[in-house]
């Protein structure tokens, strides 16, 4: 854990204050970061003959190390009397030194691995399992007294640090730059040999294991301090990039939205981008997402930043955010304008388009407007007076949600109001006899109302309900009157239809004749009393003649 602390450390403060670069090893320092079968020496002093070493059999170098920005020669698994690195250098290690390395994928197995080591070197090794145990490394040989360094020979990534220092006679052992052991040794220790020191081998055993990692190999002809193995391990770590994404963006079918994703500090500072493999989706690599297909999380967003391969060093940092692929809005629209001002009678062609699933618009009359129009194939015909109402929708499928309905609104107007032209001159009456007539009225919607402006002929008056002109004329006179005439049921004012008063003015003329004259009766003449009694004397006698002759 402190060398993480002490990574970040480095990292987050002024460069006058980082830790200071790793020592340059003297004898021997492999990066392992090339593509053929030559390593070169990097120490500042490489021994005679040392200044290359050369991957014997079936080595083969230039893996990444996990977790670092180091390289790494592969082990295969073979015995080392073919499969090793050749030195070049005669062992020779006397007063301080310190042996360091990086390895990774190292197998527990009942087969010794030698990782490093001269068997002419009064048998100078340093191998994991066995007596070492699983997970472990061990320091043997060369007159030593046996140092374990326990937990470095693991799958993991670790960096195993050997250092022996002549003045206290004795050998520290680090794990990741900390401390694990320390084991006094029995007299000054001064290892020398005749021939050439092997990595990845000992003598003829099993040097690593097939893919097994083993990288930045460092042979120091003095006792690093413990700041300087910190600087080491510092320099070739690579820290880890944590990236997080914000909240999902919503994403339909054609649509597109950005996703983002940040990277805690520190980090390498490269550029974050995106990817995907999914087929519902795709993204940019700003990250510009747009959906294909829609579905329930089926679009997988992957953020990258790039790692960096040099001191601090950071490893690549990812990140991935499931998105659900919504459904695509459709939009209806009207691509008929309904018509200004349409009457009982008349009749529009409706049309209208809709969304990508391709499904046909349906048009079709409001059930609150059914007795106003109807609709045969996209003709509508307004029936009544009142507001007609189209209503259009459209079904969606797999990608496309259902259309939101869409409605057209048309007011539609009674017929207009006219008055028969043998109407104009109404029925002419007579004075003293009873008249009756009524204003005919043709189109506009009953009831109406009608207003008369003049005057009547005297005696006569004006139903403003219902037109009729009734009453007794009182004299001879011909009128000329004007009497406005509206339909009383208003269309509803809308934002499409307004309200709308249907009136006509005519002028109408009525003829009240005079009373006929009627001639006096001729006067009956008077008998006197004379006359009297000759009449009776008359009628007396002829009444007896009458009676004789029976």
């Amino acid at each position: 854990m402190a060398s993480v602390v002490l990574a970040f450390a480095f990292i987050g403060i002024a460069s006058e204050a980082q830790s200071a670069a790793p020592p340059v090893p003297e004898i021997l320092h492999y990066t392992f970061d090339e593509s053929a079968t030559v390593a070169t020496n990097h120490a500042s002093s490489p021994p005679v003959n040392a200044a290359t070493a050369t991957l014997m059999g079936g080595l083969t170098q230039n893996a990444q190390i996990s977790g670092t920005h180091l390289k790494a020669v592969v082990g295969s698994g073979n015995d080392s009397s073919t499969d090793y690195v050749n030195t070049g250098w005669v062992t020779n290690l006397t007063g301080s030194w310190t042996i360091s390395f990086f390895t990774s994928n190292v197998q527990p197995s009942n087969t010794l691995y030698y990782i490093m080591g001269d068997i002419n070197a009064n048998s100078l090794r340093i191998f994991t399992n066995g007596v070492a145990g699983p997970s472990n490394w061990i320091l043997r040989g060369g007159g030593l007294t046996d140092v374990y360094l326990n937990g470095g020979a693991v799958v993991g990534t670790t960096m195993s640090t050997f250092v022996y220092d002549s003045a206290a006679n004795e050998v520290r052992a680090y794990l990741n730059g900390t401390q694990v052991s320390t084991v006094s040794q029995p007299s000054p220790i001064n290892i020398s040999s005749t021939a050439a020191f092997k990595v990845v081998g000992y003598g003829t055993n099993v040097g690593l294991n097939a893919g097994g990692l083993l990288g930045d190999v460092r042979v120091y002809s003095k006792a690093l301090t413990v700041a300087e193995i910190a600087d080491i391990y510092t320099a070739s770590t690579m820290l880890p990039q944590t990236l997080t994404f914000a909240a999902p963006p919503a994403v339909a079918v054609g649509g597109s939205a950005m996703v983002v994703a940040t990277a805690a500090s520190p980090n390498s500072g490269n550029v974050i981008t995106y990817s995907t493999t999914s087929s519902d989706c795709s993204v940019s690599s700003t990250g510009l997402v747009t959906g294909i297909t829609a579905g329930v999380n089926n679009c997988t967003i992957t953020a990258t930043q790039a790692g960096v391969a040099v001191a601090p060093g950071f490893e690549e940092g990812s990140a991935t955010q499931v998105l659900s692929i919504a459904k695509a809005v459709q939009v209806i629209n009207f691509t008929s304008s309904p018509p200004l001002n349409p009457k009982v009678g008349d009749s529009y062609p409706v049309a209208a388009t809709g969304g990508g699933s391709g499904n046909a618009v349906v048009l079709a009359i409001d059930p609150s407007s059914s007795g106003v129009c109807s609709i045969t194939g996209s003709t509508v015909t307004f029936n009544a007076k009142g507001i007609c109402v189209v209503n259009a929708n459209q079904t969606g499928d797999a990608n496309y949600a259902d259309a939101a309905q869409l409605q057209q609104t048309i007011g539609v107007d009674s017929p207009d109001l006219t008055i028969p032209p043998a109407n104009q001159t109404l029925p002419g009456g007579q004075v003293g006899q009873a008249y009756s007539a009524s204003i005919v009225v043709a189109g506009g919607v009953p009831p109406y109302s009608f207003t008369l402006t003049g005057d009547l002929p005297d005696g006569l008056t004006l139903n403003p309900a219902t037109g009729a002109i009734t009453g007794t004329p009182t004299k001879a006179q011909t009128s000329t009157f004007s009497v406005t005439i509206e339909d009383s049921t208003l269309l509803p004012q809308t934002a499409m239809a307004k309200a709308a008063v249907h009136s006509v003015a005519q002028s109408f003329s009525i003829t009240i004749a005079a009373a006929p004259v009627v001639a006096a009766p001729t006067p009956v003449p008077t008998l006197g009393e004379w006359g009297v009694i000759a009449l009776s004397s008359l009628l007396g006698m002829f009444g007896l003649a009458r009676s004789r002759r029976r």
